[in-house]
Formats: structure tokens, C-alpha cells, sequence
């Protein structure tokens, strides 16, 4: 194929990065430059944009750029990741993308690594502060990491005078960037307290971080007697039953007489033929009805003869509810 010769309209771009690796600190500045050179034939302004990760705490300067057919113009490009553990640390890749504004189609990429550099900002606290007991408490240790890695921390806990058995579990723990961790601190007196007040026991657990980053945290345990011992029991003496007079007293029998019941009556009895005779209808109506449904004639399947055969079964439970009524009612006392 011939050449495309200089006259012709063409929208080309190429874009380099330098250095293409880079290191930044947590709450620092880190830069770099791209180079974009206009491979075209027209005037074009080219449009910067950052892609990835980086881009909140990341700033192209200039974001644009307008160039002449074969020239080229350097950008650069700021990175400044916050102090946080929303930022982790480690390599991060990103793109820049530059893009044509005469034709948009045309652009050029280019990636690169920004590695954030790791930090750890430890915190501890003890729940509760303040214990007591005569036999001993236990202290939950809440370690904190607002760093931006995972760090394994030791714990240790002593007390200055030498009177508690101090138990941390677990003694290690990882915690992750942003997480929380927990250890339990068991706190027991070598020695029971002998006088009858109380006497303060402070002590304090060590947190050792990596490097020489160390925290402690103080705590306090109050140190009470034991309570006396419960008092025995005290033995009664049996009970003697007091002579009662040999002369039985005669037993009373009570009869309960049960009121008379009440009886159908005459009405009662004609409600109740009145009733049965109904249901044994509705129930006859009910089989003839239910009889193609059985049988699964699909013909007989339509709203219409659906909703006559479950009104006469409605018909046939509302019969049957008179009469357990008006039973009922003839045997209730009068």
C-alpha cells in the first residue's frame, strides 16, 4: 500500500510514562510524567483521564493538552493516598487514557504501578477498667488497627506488686487493616485476702507491635475478702403429734344434687327434625354434585357449577352448626 500522504486528515496520538513504577508514602506526594505526542495531521487537544484505583487520591496536571501535528507535551501526574486503612497498602495498578476531541475513537493507554507504602497505627483499650472480687475477674483487651496492613501483635500483662496471676488468651493476634480483635485477660490473686478491707491490685497488659511500637494499657483490679462461711444449718427437734380424743367424730357425707336438665321440648324437637331433614337434602344435592368432580369429568371443572356445589356445602356446615346448637341447648341445666 502507498503511504498516506501528509495532505490527507489524520488523528493519531501516542503516549508514554515515566518512570512506570513508583512509591508513595500515606499522606505524602508521589509523581510522575506522561509524554503525549500527536502522531496526526491536525491540530488536536487531547483529554487526560486517570483509570483505576488511584483515582480519588490522584490528580493529572494538566488534564488536557492541545498540540500541533508531530510535537509533544509532558503531563503529571500526582498521587497523594490519605493516612487511612481505606487505602491499602501494596501495588495498585492504573491507567491513563488520552483521548482525542477531534475524533473520539482515537485514543492511546498506557499503565503503570503506584505501591503505597504501609504504616500501622495501633489502639488498645480494656473492658472493663475496673474489676473486683475476692477470687479473681476477667478483662476483655479490644486492639484496635487503624493501619493500612495486617499486623501481628504479643500481649503480656504484669502487675507491679507481684500478687496476681495474670492469663492472656490468646497472647497473639492478627489483626487485620481497619479490623478489630479481642483477648481475654484472667485476672487471679495468689492469695486470699486475710484483713477486712479491700485492697487495690493495679496491673497493666503490654501491646507489642511491629517494630518498636508498644502501647499499655492500665487496668485495675479491687482485691475484696471472702465472704464468712454460711452458718450451719440448725437441727429441730421432731414434732410430736398432740393426743387427740380416742372418740372418732361421726363422718358427714354431702350429696351435691344436680340440678335437672332442661330437655328438648316440643319446639325443640320439631327444630331439630326440621334441621335434620335439611342436611340429609343438602348432603344428598352436595353427592350428586360432587359425584362428576370425583370422577374427574373435566366438563363439570367451570366456575359456574364450582360455586354451586361449594354454596351447598356451606349450606350443609351452617345446618350442621344449628344443630349441635339447639343439642346443646337441651342439655343445659335449667
Amino acid at each position: 500500500e502507498s503511504p498516506v500522504p501528509r495532505t490527507a486528515r489524520q488523528v493519531d496520538v501516542a503516549s508514554a510514562l515515566s518512570p512506570t513504577q513508583l512509591g508513595a508514602e500515606p499522606a505524602g506526594e508521589a509523581t510522575c510524567e506522561i509524554r503525549i505526542r500527536n502522531l496526526g495531521t491536525v491540530v488536536d487537544r487531547f483529554q487526560l483521564e486517570l483509570q483505576g484505583a488511584p483515582g480519588p487520591w490522584s490528580l493529572i496536571e494538566p488534564a488536557s493538552v492541545s498540540l500541533f501535528p508531530d510535537t509533544e507535551s509532558t503531563a503529571v501526574l500526582r498521587f497523594r493516598p490519605p493516612r487511612s486503612p481505606q487505602v491499602p497498602a501494596g501495588p495498585t495498578r492504573f491507567r491513563v487514557k488520552a483521548t482525542s476531541s477531534t475524533a473520539p475513537e482515537v485514543f492511546s493507554l498506557v499503565d503503570g504501578i503506584v505501591d503505597v507504602a504501609p504504616y500501622t497505627a495501633l489502639e488498645a483499650r480494656i473492658m472493663p477498667h475496673t474489676s473486683s472480687g475476692p477470687h479473681g475477674a476477667e478483662h476483655r483487651l479490644i486492639v484496635d488497627n487503624q493501619g493500612n496492613a495486617p499486623v501481628r501483635v504479643m500481649l503480656e500483662a504484669s502487675d507491679p506488686d507481684g500478687a496476681l496471676d495474670l492469663r492472656v488468651d490468646p497472647p497473639l493476634l492478627t489483626v487485620g487493616s481497619g479490623a478489630t480483635a479481642v483477648s481475654t485477660v484472667a485476672v487471679v490473686p495468689l492469695q486470699l485476702l486475710a484483713g477486712p478491707t479491700v485492697q487495690p491490685r493495679p496491673f497493666a497488659v503490654q501491646v507489642q507491635g511491629p517494630g518498636a511500637q508498644e502501647l499499655s494499657v492500665p487496668a485495675l483490679f479491687v482485691h475484696e475478702p471472702a465472704p464468712p462461711p454460711a452458718p450451719a444449718p440448725v437441727a429441730f427437734a421432731p414434732r410430736v403429734p398432740v393426743p387427740t380424743s380416742t372418740a372418732a367424730a361421726p363422718e358427714r357425707v354431702l350429696r351435691v344434687e344436680r340440678p335437672p336438665r332442661r330437655g328438648l321440648g316440643a319446639g325443640g324437637c320439631l327444630q331439630l327434625v326440621v334441621l335434620t331433614a335439611l342436611l340429609l337434602i343438602g348432603l344428598a344435592i352436595l353427592g350428586i354434585l360432587g359425584y362428576p368432580l370425583v370422577r374427574l369429568q373435566e366438563s363439570y371443572f367451570n366456575p359456574t357449577f364450582l360455586g354451586i356445589t361449594a354454596g351447598f356445602l356451606v349450606f350443609d356446615l351452617i345446618i350442621w352448626t344449628l344443630i349441635r346448637m339447639v343439642w346443646r341447648n337441651s342439655r343445659k341445666p335449667s
